[in-house]
């Protein structure tokens, strides 16, 4: 029975083959489903939308399968400094249950496993056995696999913020089509190749000028605004001071009490600091033949704005002095209350990072909005609290002091902006291979010449090589042109071996066909 992925050249169906087999798919059970999105009709695509094409929810076996699977390769931040974007996290004790965790530690975990996965992952070495042990449990990613893509409309992928692997031979893009990332989604995207269709007509009505692909991470959402505190201190006015008592009636009499000093009034809260803006999450292309204009939309949301001080209490007015048997002085005035700070606006968030990763990289132009979110305003500080007034008496007591005007919060940082990788991938290849025939139960041992053989800094195997979009076994790689591989069982036949490389994704196929000779 003939699947679409036999009627592929070899190293477009090997390079297919090797991205699912990363996720464990079957290429000739799952590469299946053309899926066209009708202009006018956006389409929303997750896992669980029913069409031709396989969709499934895949765990990871560990953090560097998850890398492997969906991330960023630490080859693309080689010279670079993305310091400030993957920034250090504290260890975290593997010892203890997951139940055990305090919040900071799983959040510190969760942030190391996103900057493993889509940034330079030895700068998470150290944390590397309580990622697996605590985070990758819960990790997942809904992987969608067709043979075509047909986007003639609006294309919406994500839903409940897990990593989205697109993996299809061909994706075409039609005037009013693009791609749209929603729910804080990455996207992974693994094609053979990515076509723009259009006629000179319909140009302005896509870009402007030209035609491409549209891919629209859009623009996170803004921070929410820190609350303003309460408009005043907690009495709005301090209580009064009392007023003095009047003197006795005998002989001597006694000296009338002074009135008491009005209370200070209350100092007011601050307002609440404005929430940072959301950052768009990296997306990730693997293209065999790009050459189309590519425009892409993927800014931080802006920070929230920091709220409002309260107003500071009025002073309490001062007591009023006796009146009988001799002078007395009056109370003094409450001092006001001091206006509560205003909140400090939240940092914007970061654009987007996109890279694409092509061996054939012959766009015309790429144009890229990957602005970080503007810093949120700072809160406007709170008024002062009014004096009380002194009291009457001989003499009249003095007035309080106003309060302070609370100080105006700072405004928050803007956003780092994203960053656009583009590089052109140059693929492994087969030039010679022995012997050239072998049973078809397997078991011949390769020796591969070529090029761009890779293994992994650990030693793990990157380069696979697969015959008949089946792989091999028992891959040794000896040096960037030396390879000894074992054959799996196969049908009768002579086919290409296919080369591939699992970080770059760069395939290609030798000259030569292996024969497997019936039993």
């Amino acid at each position: 029975m003939s699947h679409p992925i036999d009627k592929l050249p070899a190293k477009e169906a090997g390079r297919i083959a090797s991205h699912l087999r990363v996720f464990g798919l079957d290429p000739k059970i799952h590469f299946k489903g053309h899926l066209d999105v009708p202009e006018g009709k956006p389409l929303r695509l997750t896992h669980a939308t029913h069409t031709t094409g396989h969709h499934a929810l895949i765990k990871p076996r560990d953090i560097d399968h998850a890398k492997l699977a969906v991330g960023i390769p630490d080859c693309a931040f080689d010279g670079m400094n993305y310091i400030s974007r993957f920034p250090m996290q504290e260890p975290v004790c593997v010892e203890q249950d997951r139940c055990d965790l305090c919040p900071d530690a799983y959040r510190r975990l969760r942030i190391a496993a996103h900057c493993y996965i889509f940034g330079p992952s030895y700068r998470y070495a150290h944390m590397k056995t309580a990622i697996n042990k605590f985070i990758v449990p819960v990790l997942e990613s809904e992987v969608l696999v067709y043979t075509q893509l047909d986007i003639r409309s609006e294309l919406i992928l994500g839903n409940e913020g897990r990593p989205i692997v697109l993996i299809a031979h061909t994706i075409n893009f039609y005037p009013g089509g693009s791609i749209r990332v929603v729910g804080n989604c990455e996207l992974i995207v693994q094609s053979t190749y990515v076509n723009y269709h259009t006629s000179q007509s319909s140009r302005a009505k896509i870009f402007g000028e030209g035609d491409g692909v549209r891919i629209n991470l859009g623009t996170a959402q803004g921070g929410a605004d820190g609350p303003d505190a309460s408009n005043e201190g907690n009495k709005s006015k301090a209580d009064n001071g009392k007023n003095g008592t009047n003197g006795g009636c005998c002989d001597s009499g006694t000296s009338p009490t002074n009135g008491e000093n009005g209370e200070t009034g209350n100092s007011a809260k601050p307002g609440q600091p404005g929430k940072p803006g959301e950052s768009i999450h990296p997306t990730v292309w693997y293209i065999q033949t790009l050459n189309t204009n590519v425009d892409v939309v993927a800014k931080g949301g802006s920070g929230g704005k920091g709220g409002n001080g309260g107003k500071g209490g009025n002073g309490g007015d001062g007591g009023n002095a006796g009146t009988i048997n001799g002078p007395a002085t009056g109370g003094k005035g409450g001092n006001g209350g001091d206006g509560g700070a205003g909140g400090n606006g939240g940092d914007g968030g970061f654009g987007g990072d996109v890279a694409i990763y092509a061996e054939d990289l012959t766009t015309k132009s790429f144009n890229a909005d990957t602005a970080g979110g503007i810093g949120g305003k700072g809160g406007n500080g709170g008024e002062p609290g009014l004096p009380g007034f002194g009291g009457t008496g001989t003499p009249n007591g003095s007035n309080g002091a106003p309060g302070l005007a609370g100080v105006p919060g700072t405004s928050g940082l803007s956003g780092r902006n994203g960053t656009i990788i583009t590089a052109k991938i140059t693929p492994p290849s087969i030039s010679t291979f022995s012997p050239m025939n072998g049973p078809a139960t397997g078991g011949t041992v390769l020796a591969i010449t070529g090029a761009n053989f890779a293994k992994s800094s650990d030693g793990s195997v990157v380069t696979e090589f697969l015959i008949d979009n089946v792989l091999c076994t028992n891959i040794v790689i000896k040096s960037s042109t030396s390879a000894e591989v074992t054959t799996p069982v196969l049908n009768p036949g002579t086919y290409p071996i296919v080369v591939v490389n699992l970080v770059t994704k760069a395939a290609a196929a030798s000259p030569l066909g292996f024969t497997v000779d019936a039993a």
